[in-house]
């Protein structure tokens, strides 16, 4: 990434130009050996009998924030589309599917178990 905006930066100074980096954030990445991580993981199993799918996002979300900390970040939402519009819908069965996999995630990893 800093390679890149080297590059840009080099494009930019040729002109009457500048960067406003307020955009720019750093990558994220969460290992997924990581006990929190396997502990979702098998909550979600335990929960949605299914396998959490370890894959890249290249959407953005406030998780960078989370990770900007070393926190270990993990982004699922239930099953829905049109995110933001005046189409949004959300499947309720999965958002409660969700909410129980949470609350069991939750349970496991407090100090109440």
């Amino acid at each position: 990434m800093q390679k890149l905006y080297r590059e840009i930066e080099l494009l930019v100074s040729q002109y009457d130009a500048r960067i406003v980096d307020s955009m720019m954030w750093d990558l994220v990445y969460t290992d997924p050996n990581n006990d929190f991580i396997q502990s979702y993981a098998a909550s979600y199993r335990k929960i949605a009998w299914k396998e959490v799918k370890i894959e890249k996002e290249h959407g953005a979300s406030d998780g960078r924030y989370f990770a900007s900390k070393w926190m270990p970040l993990l982004l699922q939402r239930p099953t829905c589309a049109n995110i933001h519009s005046k189409n949004e819908w959300v499947d309720l069965e999965s958002a409660t599917t969700l909410y129980e996999v949470y609350k069991h995630f939750i349970f496991e990893n407090s100090f109440w178990k």
